[in-house]
């Protein structure tokens, strides 16, 4: 079990996230109180398969919008609280959630990456709700690069940040968004 915990760059958010490894797979679980620029908080369940595939996430918002989803592990996600395929998903192996950066452990862990080494996931985006009216996943095309053993250059939709990670890939600094505590 390894803890980590990640103030907003603004300082007004705070999040405890919680990862759990064993054989079979990994589990990320979180509280985010005060997401970003907003005052809603949230909670979340991300549950990958052994090679870091997602394939549960629950997550829920104070204010009440409420995702649960499926993935098989090649890319085929189901909806569970409204039923039925996800046809837009098609293709993401990864999640990753608009309130926390922890997501970005699967990819990195998944990818295996040698230093210098780079490659293009296509992510099961959870966009926060002042992003998008619905709250939703979307397809995300994203880039990941090892610049060095512990730093991952994230770019995506003309966004780049070079994310800082521990021993168990957790984020320990994402610059202009989280700082770990």
């Amino acid at each position: 079990m390894t803890i980590a915990r990640w103030q907003d760059a603004n300082g007004r958010g705070i999040e405890h996230c919680q990862l759990d490894r064993d054989a079979a797979g990994l589990r990320l679980s979180g509280s985010v109180a005060g997401i970003r620029d907003s005052e809603d908080g949230g909670f979340y369940i991300v549950i990958a398969d052994a090679q870091s595939r997602t394939r549960e996430v629950l997550a829920c918002l104070t204010s009440g919008p409420r995702l649960h989803l499926r993935a098989d592990g090649f890319g085929r996600w189901h909806d569970l609280s409204n039923g039925g395929a996800l046809p837009l998903l098609a293709g993401c192996l990864d999640v990753d959630l608009g309130m926390s950066p922890s997501t970005n452990t699967l990819p990195i862990l998944r990818l295996g990456l040698a230093v210098g080494q780079s490659a293009e996931v296509q992510a099961a985006y959870i966009p926060l709700p002042g992003e998008f009216r619905r709250f939703r996943a979307r397809p995300m095309r994203q880039h990941y690069t090892r610049l060095e053993d512990d730093l991952y250059r994230y770019e995506s939709d003309g966004f780049s940040a070079d994310l800082r990670v521990d021993a168990d890939a957790l984020v320990r600094d994402y610059p202009q968004l989280y700082r770990r505590l």
